[in-house]
């Protein structure tokens, strides 16, 4: 498999150019392509992660299994989820809000 891509690059010189290239994996394993794709996946997990205490990484990232398309995303910690849900029930009526309760709790059931 090749794959093509343009990139910039820019030189201790500070100088930046853009660059078309391929880079040819036929000659590279499975294990070596999957090696460095999560390479990348944990440069992408980290930059969100280093945002958090050391307290919440062990809770929302020891132990878990992330979803490669989609690591790089940020984390809310549980305080961040209770209050955007405090903030996007506000000015709801009651009928509304218990429904919402309800779906929370099935969620959170089945997880």
């Amino acid at each position: 498999m090749k794959k093509r891509t343009t990139r910039k690059i820019t030189n201790h010189a500070g100088e930046t150019v853009t660059v078309t290239f391929t880079v040819d994996f036929a000659g590279a394993s499975e294990d070596q392509m999957a090696e460095w794709a999560l390479s990348n996946r944990i440069i992408a997990g980290q930059k969100v992660w280093r945002n958090l205490s050391a307290e919440a990484i062990r809770k929302l990232v020891d132990g878990k299994t992330f979803d490669a398309r989609t690591i790089g995303r940020k984390i809310e910690n549980p305080e961040e989820a209770i209050q955007k849900i405090e903030q996007s029930i506000e000015g709801m009526d009651a009928k509304a809000a218990a429904a919402l309760l309800e779906k929370l709790k099935n969620k959170i059931k089945s997880k």
